[in-house]
């Protein structure tokens, strides 16, 4: 197709998709919606070929604006005037209006949540954000809770792992990109994730080559809840004090778990208990 006719057709379809997006932002499909978003920062181009790139490469829109700059060069079309734009993209879209209710800022994830998957409601215990020193993960006996974001972090980084050749260069990455503003807290979370979806310290895992796998997040949950299941004490308390007596009365209140769980963290604050 001639330079002309190409650019043409290009148009086109970018006025199609703004069209469309206008008339109902959620008909979009994921690599559309990029490509929308590319039209921004790549002019005239079809940019259809480097958002599937995109999102092949880091799995999900939110993989996509969690990705470093360097990453983000790597694929064929994005320059570097992209890769700030979809940087910037990310970060925007990641802040969070302050209220006196919210979290600090420092603990207080950057992204939104759409990925929060429910698994354990609650808090996990921590260090003060200002502490400079890595805060070591609990033993593999102790009780602790998993907090929400904690799950969703999971579902955008574990399908990256696979491309990391150690467990402690993946660590160093999710030191460097978990979306909280405070170094000390990406740490501390890094070692969070690795203790319970890494117990045997080794990267190269079945959980590894399947997270790198999955077409969506969703396919991926199935597995983060079974790690999960299988790293915490808490769920397994949970399961044998209180879901498995239940099932012959075939209901469980919220009220009920919240009552146990308060029972074993008693120092889990209201907030943590939402």
């Amino acid at each position: 197709m001639p330079d002309s006719d190409q650019s043409a057709s290009s148009t086109g379809h970018r006025a199609r998709l703004r069209q469309r997006f206008a008339a109902d932002p959620a008909a979009l499909a994921d690599v559309e919606l990029l490509e929308l978003i590319l039209t921004f920062a790549i002019p005239r181009l079809d940019v259809a070929p480097q958002a599937r790139a995109l999102l092949d490469r880091f799995g999900s829109p939110a993989g996509v604006l969690a990705a470093s700059f360097r990453e983000l060069l790597e694929i064929a079309g994005i320059g570097e005037q992209t890769a700030l734009f979809l940087q910037a993209v990310g970060q925007f879209a990641g802040r969070e209006s302050a209220q006196a209710d919210t979290p600090p800022a420092a603990d207080r994830p950057a992204q939104a949540a759409p990925l929060q998957t429910a698994l354990f409601p609650v808090e996990v215990a921590s260090a003060p954000d200002d502490d400079p020193v890595d805060v070591d993960p609990p033993g593999p006996a102790a009780m602790r809770a998993f907090v929400n974001d904690e799950a969703a972090n999971a579902l955008i980084f574990l399908p990256q792992a696979a491309r990391y050749a150690t467990l402690e260069a993946f660590k160093t990455h999710l030191a460097e990109r978990l979306p909280y503003n405070s170094a000390s807290t990406r740490r501390r979370r890094a070692n969070y994730m690795l203790a319970r979806f890494y117990r045997d310290d080794k990267l190269d895992t079945p959980l590894t080559y399947f997270a790198a796998r999955c077409a969506s997040p969703e396919d991926l949950k199935p597995a983060i809840f079974y790690h999960l299941l299988a790293a915490e004490p808490l769920a397994a308390r949970v399961a044998d004090d209180l879901v498995w007596p239940a099932l012959p009365v075939g209901r469980l209140g919220r009220r009920d778990i919240r009552e146990f769980v308060l029972r074993l963290l008693p120092d889990l604050g209201a907030a943590s208990q939402a």
